[in-house]
């Protein structure tokens, strides 16, 4: 196997291991709080990302405290 060929395997290696890791941990959040807490999750992480122009997530905290609180009016 040359380098090209290892550089990839070593990529689709770990998209496969995200891919397992996101899986799980929705498997997680629906177990504990239902689909719809996992589309407002996602919906709220994905506006504090276009908040801060795609720069990523610049506090956890702030996505939790926001996601507890749209959340707890659900339950």
């Amino acid at each position: 196997m040359n380098g090209r060929e290892s550089i990839i395997l070593s990529i689709m290696q770990c998209c496969i291991l995200l891919i397992c890791d996101i899986t799980e941990l929705l498997s997680e959040i629906e177990k504990i709080s239902g689909f719809q807490t996992i589309l407002t999750m996602l919906l709220i992480i994905q506006g504090h990302l276009e908040r801060n122009d795609g720069k990523g997530l610049k506090n956890n905290a702030a996505v939790e405290v926001i996601f507890t609180e749209k959340t707890n009016g659900e339950e």
